[in-house]
């Protein structure tokens, strides 16, 4: 559906609260923590002696999409921050991640505080407003950054008189896996691998997560460098998993006849992308791919016929890569297929292939190429 609600119960809540939160998140993150705060705040230097206004500017956003990296600077955990504004220098944060992830988070943060004035704590159910629990009032709602028209993220306060079982109407969380997807936007360690991904391969660069002027941070050095080379040869795409002739239809031919997908669209009852094997090479079909220096992609995770991809752009895509030599005769062209393994349950073996098509969404398109 275009309109609903979806209970992201595969996220969790961080609450990192005192004097040196903003300062600490400052430094470990990819994004820049002084747009949530206020302009009169003085969080980022609790050393200033500058007085604390009763009525404090508004930030410049409501919600921040960043990234903790390792020193290499690669991707550990992917979240979104809100800032709770219970004063005009409140220095209390919220931080949005998978909830598989955040037990971890929460010790890799105190890991790394040494002596800094706050404290760290894993929201419990009850506490979780990711939840929805009850009908309790919007805390915040922002756009989620990542892409134009993706969707609005809200935070509900816990109703003190919901049994947990008052939840809003709401749609599948599959629903909004399947709209991520077609908006091209990866998510949580499934699909951003931990201490693998890189940030701008995983278009954290175009989605609003990396603030390249912003000072120090852990894995900035890497990540600064590959934006002034300017050279990003692979992306994070979302692609339609299809077997033989199953594109027919939507590309113009006839009835069984082998033609690839031409739309990025969800087909129900067609569960295939989930047979994939995750983290398996995309490979040039027709026996081509023993030709090329490395696989063309890599299968990352897929719902029903969608799923993402790592792909190369010059091979998988029409995209030049600004700044790159150009793909000569390994470049793309418009008939080539392209195949990733099924998984078979309980065994280390292969089970036949599906074929994969690779898109770039409009808005990607143009930010890559604008």
């Amino acid at each position: 559906p275009d309109v609903g609600v979806a209970v992201l119960s595969s996220r969790r809540l961080i609450e990192v609260s005192g004097p040196d939160a903003a300062k600490y998140l400052q430094g470990v993150i990819t994004g820049n923590i002084s747009s949530l705060l206020p302009a009169a705040s003085t969080a980022l230097d609790p050393s200033s002696s500058a007085p604390t206004t009763t009525t404090a500017p508004q930030p410049s956003s409501e919600l921040l999409y960043a990234a903790f990296l390792s020193a290499k600077g690669r991707i550990l955990y992917d979240v979104f921050i809100y800032h709770l504004p219970t004063t005009p220098d409140s220095n209390t944060f919220l931080i949005d991640v998978a909830a598989s992830e955040a037990a971890a988070l929460a010790a890799h943060i105190k890991r790394y505080k040494l002596r800094a004035k706050f404290s760290v704590r894993v929201l419990p159910p009850a506490e979780q407003p990711a939840k929805l629990g009850g009908r309790g009032e919007i805390l915040l709602a922002a756009p989620d950054p990542r892409a134009p028209g993706l969707g609005v993220r809200v935070l509900l306060a816990p109703s003190p008189s919901s049994d947990g079982q008052q939840i809003p109407e709401h749609e599948s969380e599959r629903l909004y896996t399947l709209r991520r997807y077609t908006f091209g936007v990866p998510e949580g360690p499934q699909e951003l691998l931990r201490d693998v991904a890189l940030p701008l391969e995983s278009n954290m660069d175009v989605m609003g997560g990396v603030d390249f002027h912003k000072g120090c941070y852990v894995g900035q050095e890497l990540t600064i460098r590959t934006k002034h080379r300017g050279v990003v040869r692979k992306r994070v795409l979302p692609c339609v998993v299809y077997r033989d002739g199953q594109g027919a239809l939507e590309g113009g031919g006839q009835e069984g006849q082998e033609v690839v997908p031409a739309r990025l669209e969800y087909r129900s009852g067609e569960e295939l992308a989930e047979a994939a094997r995750p983290g398996s090479d995309i490979a040039r079909a027709g026996g081509a791919g023993g030709k090329e220096r490395s696989p063309p992609g890599k299968w990352l995770a897929g719902v029903g016929n969608l799923g993402l991809a790592l792909c190369k752009l010059e091979v998988m895509t029409d995209v030049r890569v600004a700044g790159a030599e150009a793909a000569g005769p390994g470049g793309y062209s418009a008939g080539w297929e392209f195949t990733v393994v099924v998984a078979v349950e309980g065994e280390k073996s292969d089970g036949g292939v599906l074929k994969v098509k690779a898109f770039v969404p409009e808005w990607l398109r143009e930010r890559l190429t604008g």
